[in-house]
């Protein structure tokens, strides 16, 4: 006979039965949701992932110029993606360095950019085909940008592969097709033992620059006033080097012009120039650059050297807002007289995209420099729709000099300008270089149509041995902004340099016993805490 049942206690309840799932269901749902959320946050990392430069000069970090390029519409806008072929060998030693830098490229062109690495010792089959289609032999490792623009639809009535190239499509292909060989991206420099050392790299700029020559086909050309100065041309290691190969990096062709030999401005013309102009305009060719500046999206970079002051010129620059002084910047310090102007980028204003990223840093002028008078705001000008805007601003403790000729200077308020002590509230501002704009700027519809003009009262700064890096920024940001390529303004690539860490014998024998006994030794001893401590 069974034992009865025991009955719960008083006042207590019965336990309910719980149902469960079974385990295979549950396990199977939480490997579901594990599933989605691996994708999820691989498609997370993947759409937006950021990558951190660690190195203390930013090797692997792109200029603020190449970025805004990369972004830009004339990259962007394209129908086809621009085609980029890194033809390098993986034992190279650049490899590894150009790989980081061209993934960069391609991620920040957000599709505008197709990347191909190839080795060309590895990939033979892959080679051949690279060297037929571009006539080209892997002689070296290279870097071929392709930028040829989808063919055009074919014309109705047409039969597939009998439509015919338009005239000059060959040349176009081939303006439009860039090889950059690596070896023109490394600076070498002989050392005192008469041997070539790698001391540095250019990839950045030199890929930037061929990017923009391909995707632009043709340069862009910009007429030097040749019979107007004396800047030398052809010459290595002169101004007229310094200025034609920033504006060469930019796409941009320098092209010498008589005015004496010319009628009117070629209309091919993106741009004039006069650099250091030592003689006077004429009658007629004061005319000649008058009817160009009349133009449409006309163009004028004018550098003045204060030693020379032609009076058309300045009467030209004066209706416009800017005249140039006769005078020299300069101050007095302890006794001794400098003209080492110290000056800042000024603020771009809504108007001015030259200055934008070099807003408030600072430069240093070299050689002799002289004020502008810039009418910033005139009612007489805003009538004619002439905006003339500062660009470079001294900073306090300078003057313009009107007898800089004489020893002795002292700032005089009668005869110069400025104020090497301001007062509060005292305006003593002295601009080295200014622009004008003339048209309808502020109507998005029309600005493409304005005519712009930058003028610099000073030319030492082009001279080699006074190279200034934001110097080279702002004379490249001003003819893009000339040009009307606000999306190349910025600051440019800097050259990467390898250091050489110099040792002495005890420091370098410090080095050899921490790499091979102390720390292989101090990990020893922690693993054999860690195993101990186990074993306990």
């Amino acid at each position: 006979m069974s034992a009865p049942e025991e009955s719960p206690p008083a006042g207590t309840r019965a336990p309910r039965s719980v149902r469960r799932l079974p385990l295979g269901i549950i396990v199977a749902v939480q490997l579901v949701l594990a599933v989605i959320v691996l994708v999820a946050v691989n498609f997370l990392a993947a759409t937006n992932h950021h990558r951190w430069d660690l190195t203390r000069s930013g090797e692997f970090t792109l200029s603020s110029a190449t970025v805004n390029y990369l972004r830009s519409e004339a990259l962007g806008g394209r129908e086809r993606p621009v085609h980029i072929i890194a033809a390098i060998r993986r034992s190279s030693p650049h490899h590894a360095r150009l790989q980081a830098l061209i993934s960069e490229y391609e991620r920040l062109a957000k599709g505008a950019l197709d990347v191909e690495f190839v080795d060309p010792v590895r990939d033979a089959d892959r080679a051949l085909e690279i060297a037929d289609a571009y006539q080209h032999v892997f002689i070296e490792d290279v870097i071929i940008v392709d930028a040829v623009p989808a063919p055009p639809a074919p014309a109705a009535g047409d039969a597939p592969g009998e439509a015919q190239e338009p005239p000059g499509r060959e040349e176009e292909r081939n303006a439009r097709i860039r090889f950059l060989p690596v070896e023109d991206m490394l600076v070498y420099r002989t050392d005192t033992r008469k041997q070539r050392r790698l001391v540095g790299y250019q990839a950045e700029d030199l890929l930037t620059s061929d990017l923009i020559a391909a995707v632009e086909g043709q340069p862009r050309r910009i007429y030097f006033l040749a019979d107007k100065s004396q800047l030398q041309d052809g010459a290595e290691n002169t101004p007229w080097s310094v200025l034609s190969g920033t504006l060469r990096r930019q796409n941009i062709l320098l092209t010498p012009l008589r005015l004496s030999d010319t009628g009117r401005i070629p209309e091919d013309a993106e741009g004039v120039a006069l650099i250091a102009p030592q003689y006077d305009l004429d009658e007629r060719e004061e005319q000649i650059l008058r009817d160009y500046w009349e133009r449409p999206r006309s163009a004028l970079l004018v550098v003045l050297d204060p030693v020379h002051r032609p009076a058309r010129l300045r009467a030209f620059l004066r209706e416009h807002g800017i005249t140039p002084r006769d005078d020299r910047i300069l101050t007095v310090r302890d006794g001794q007289t400098s003209s080492r102007v110290r000056a800042t980028f000024a603020f771009g204003a809504q108007l001015n995209r030259i200055t934008v990223d070099l807003a408030g840093k600072g430069t240093v002028l070299e050689g002799g420099t002289s004020s502008l008078e810039v009418r910033e705001g005139a009612e007489d000008l805003l009538n004619r729709r002439i905006f003339p805007l500062a660009l470079i601003e001294v900073a306090p403790g300078f003057w313009g000099e009107s007898r800089y000729a004489e020893g002795d200077p002292e700032f005089d308020p009668a005869e110069d300008s400025g104020n090497p002590a301001p007062v509060a509230g005292q305006t003593t501002r002295l601009f080295p270089a200014a622009a004008v704009i003339r048209g309808n700027a502020t109507d998005e519809r029309t600005a493409g149509m304005t005519s712009r003009m930058v003028v610099i009262a000073n030319t030492a700064f082009l001279h080699p041995d006074r190279l200034r890096p934001e110097q080279i920024d702002f004379l490249r940001n001003s003819a893009n902004w000339l040009l009307g390529r606000e999306e190349l303004i910025g600051v440019g690539p800097r050259p990467i340099q390898n250091y050489k860490l110099n040792l002495l014998p005890r420091q370098i024998s410090f080095v050899n016993r921490l790499n091979l006994f102390i720390i292989p030794g101090a990990f020893a001893l922690l693993a054999l805490f860690v195993w101990n401590a186990r074993r306990a």
